[in-house]
């Protein structure tokens, strides 16, 4: 699956959970994490890349 078309699907499952009858404490737990984790899906190449050009630069 494309990271497009996976942040699209998982922002929709953000938009969708706070219809779904789960409690309160649950749901906020659910959409932090989700939020993190669609956070670090998007941000992940960017960190990867500014780590290895580090690693590049001490050889």
């Amino acid at each position: 699956m494309h990271k497009n078309n996976f942040c699209i699907s998982f922002g929709v499952w953000i938009a969708i959970l706070p219809f779904l009858g789960i409690p309160g404490t649950w749901k906020s737990t659910l959409i932090f994490i989700s939020g993190i984790f669609l956070i670090l899906i998007s941000l992940g190449p960017i960190i990867l890349k500014k780590l290895q050009t580090k690693a590049e630069k001490e050889i």
